[in-house]
């Protein structure tokens, strides 16, 4: 289903109520708030929210276990919640262009990850968590306040594109 670029302030409510819908496409609208019930779509594999107004995620989000591309670009995301971690199966990963200083522990646990980007954040620190992501490819912390090395758990990924401060 495609959203995009409709002024919409909020997640129609009976979308939520789409079980069996498999993308959604809300980019480019001015939603502040996702509800928790987002997380009813449980055969949802595509989920774009880039380009709003989002502050945070909601906990239900944990909930969508088939998604494999969350795109969140582009909003005022703070605090990504733990459960971000119960989506096994998530390839891609976009939260660049955030506000976000903190990333959760269980990130370790998006081993399926391929492509995660975090640039233009307030990450001061290079994220140990995301050395034990196995399945990385691309990375992008760059345009980051981050002051330190790259910690020895990166060596073990297996990068083919790292742009970082």
């Amino acid at each position: 289903m495609r959203l995009e670029n409709n002024q919409l302030t909020y997640v129609p409510t009976g979308i939520t109520n789409l079980k069996t819908l498999q993308e959604l496409n809300l980019s480019s609208n001015i939603i502040d708030v996702l509800p928790n019930r987002i997380g009813n779509i449980t055969e949802l594999i595509s989920l774009n929210l880039a380009v709003n107004q989002i502050s945070s995620i909601p906990s239900g989000i944990g909930d969508l276990i088939k998604l494999e591309s969350l795109i969140l670009n582009n909003n005022e995301i703070e605090i990504v919640p733990k459960r971000m971690g119960d989506l096994k199966s998530l390839k891609y990963l976009y939260l660049d262009n955030n506000k976000i200083s903190i990333i959760p522990k269980r990130f370790e646990e998006l081993d399926k990850v391929e492509e995660l980007n975090l640039k233009n954040n307030l990450l001061e620190v290079y994220p140990n968590q995301i050395g034990k992501m196995d399945s990385l490819k691309k990375l992008d912390l760059s345009e980051n306040p981050i002051k330190g090395n790259i910690p020895k758990s990166y060596d073990n990924l297996h990068l083919k594109v790292f742009e970082h401060p």
